[in-house]
């Protein structure tokens, strides 16, 4: 009886961790959702300008909203939103973070996000 209420424990234990790694995910993907909502480019960008211009817009959008908590790094087809040992905290004190990447694909009308 006692091993099968571990067993228990531990299965809502991941189960909790799961859930809450799901709510941080969707959270970030709102954030993010909001902040390149909020991106026009003129029509005339040429489409090899296409990336570096909602990069830079992205960058300086947060800057100038004096958002510091959503670190951003660039290259030329990689944009990393809270990447490796900084990511955005959500809530700190259960530990809730989201990180994302925002890359170019083979189709330059088509980015491909994925947010952790």
């Amino acid at each position: 009886m006692a091993t099968m209420s571990g067993t228990n424990l531990q299965l809502a234990d991941n189960q909790r961790k799961a859930n809450r790694a799901h709510a941080c995910a969707e959270s970030g993907l709102d954030i993010l959702r909001f902040w390149l909502g909020r991106i026009s480019m003129p029509g005339m960008t040429q489409q090899n300008d296409r990336f570096s211009c909602l990069a830079n817009f992205l960058q300086d959008d947060l800057t100038v909203n004096s958002i510091s908590n959503i670190p951003i790094a660039i290259d030329a087809n990689h944009i990393s939103i809270g990447a490796g040992e900084n990511p955005v905290v959500l809530y700190s004190s259960p530990a809730q973070y989201f990180s994302a990447e925002i890359q170019t694909t083979s189709n330059i009308d088509i980015l491909q996000m994925d947010v952790t």
